[in-house]
């Protein structure tokens, strides 16, 4: 592989690492996010807030998870390359 090419390797697994990072922070975001609308869910007293909440809550660990699948997409791409540490 010439130095460019190697050179472009490189940066690219540095994009792809922080893309890791950023899709693992997200998914910690959405998953606060679900925590604090059920603890919301819970002091509702109308029922049909509650729910609605709820459903939101739902709807942010559905995110967390597509945001978790995403960085493993990514790790496994790495992995194909070759790359040892993929966080």
């Amino acid at each position: 592989m010439s130095e460019r090419s190697r050179q472009a390797f490189d940066r690219a697994v540095r994009r792809e690492r922080e893309a890791i990072i950023l899709h693992e922070r997200a998914a910690a975001l959405h998953e606060g996010t679900a925590f604090q609308l059920n603890e919301a869910a819970l002091a509702m007293v109308d029922l049909v807030r509650a729910d609605t909440l709820r459903e939101h809550a739902d709807a942010e660990r559905e995110a967390a998870g597509v945001a978790r699948a995403r960085a493993a997409g990514v790790r496994a791409r790495l992995a194909a390359e070759g790359v040892a540490d993929v966080g």
